[in-house]
């Protein structure tokens, strides 16, 4: 059972999640996220829910360009963090892409998507930003949202751009369980019941996704990622170190062969 005090959000949550729903099978071409953040808005607003989590103070304005100030003795003890930060992160984007391009009939590469990502984060690196991954989340909104061509980062990009000039006030009123409404109804749209069941197929490819899932469910998303790359080594080693069931052993397929001859 949920606890007393996390019964306000949870219903809060939910009842976002249907409206959304409503919003878009009733009316498809309206932007149901948008009138969801308003709707959160006047919700935060007018404290209509007591206790209700809300996002809270926004930096306004936009970070300006400077060398990060680290000391040379700095360098060392970051470098394995930015390690693991660009590995989770690599694999994390690359996942990401080729998840989508299951529903569009588009085509990853991933030297342009590694460059790509690379150039971001010495970007970030020099606003003074968090690191740059690919984001399953963002990216399923964007994709609910219409998005078609790269366009659309750019536009999202002058869309935060003036949220933090104008608007950062306001959106500290804003319910994280509106947020986290429209995150999960646009992830809706990315979970493929055709790929579990091919995946039920073949039950260590089906445990491997659900250690991942688990993981991320209780630990963390990045948690959950290192548990499906680690649970996927392990079942993509033991399938090397054992043979197919159709393929004969080097004993069987030498036991016909004469004395110090060896079937290739």
């Amino acid at each position: 059972a949920l606890p007393r005090a996390a019964a306000g959000p949870a219903l809060t949550g939910l009842a976002f999640v249907v409206g959304i729903a409503l919003l878009r099978r009733r009316l498809p071409r309206f932007p149901a996220p948008v009138a969801a953040v308003l709707a959160g808005l006047a919700v935060g607003g007018l404290h209509l829910v007591p206790g209700l989590p809300l996002v809270g103070p926004v930096p306004r304005g936009l970070p300006l360009p400077a060398w990060p100030p680290l000391a040379p003795t700095d360098w060392g003890p970051l470098l394995p963090a930015a390690f693991t930060v660009a590995f989770v992160s690599t694999f994390e984007t690359l996942s990401i892409a080729w998840a989508v391009e299951r529903e569009r009939p588009e085509v990853v590469r991933p030297t342009r998507e590694l460059l790509a990502l690379g150039l971001a984060n010495l970007a970030s690196g020099l606003s003074g930003s968090i690191p740059i991954a690919g984001g399953f989340a963002r990216t399923a909104v964007l994709l609910r949202a219409g998005a078609r061509s790269r366009l659309a980062g750019a536009f999202t990009a002058l869309g935060v751009a003036a949220a933090l000039l104008v608007a950062a006030p306001a959106l500290a009123l804003l319910p994280r369980a509106a947020l986290a409404a429209i995150v999960i109804t646009a992830l809706g749209g990315l979970v493929s019941p055709a790929a579990w069941r091919r995946l039920a197929e073949r039950r260590a490819d089906l445990a491997v996704a659900l250690v991942a899932l688990l993981a991320t469910a209780v630990l963390g998303p990045v948690e959950g990622l290192l548990a499906g790359m680690a649970a996927g080594a392990l079942v993509g080693l033991s399938r090397r170190l054992r043979p197919p069931a159709d393929e004969p052993l080097p004993a069987a397929r030498n036991a016909g062969a004469p004395p110090g001859i060896s079937q290739a």
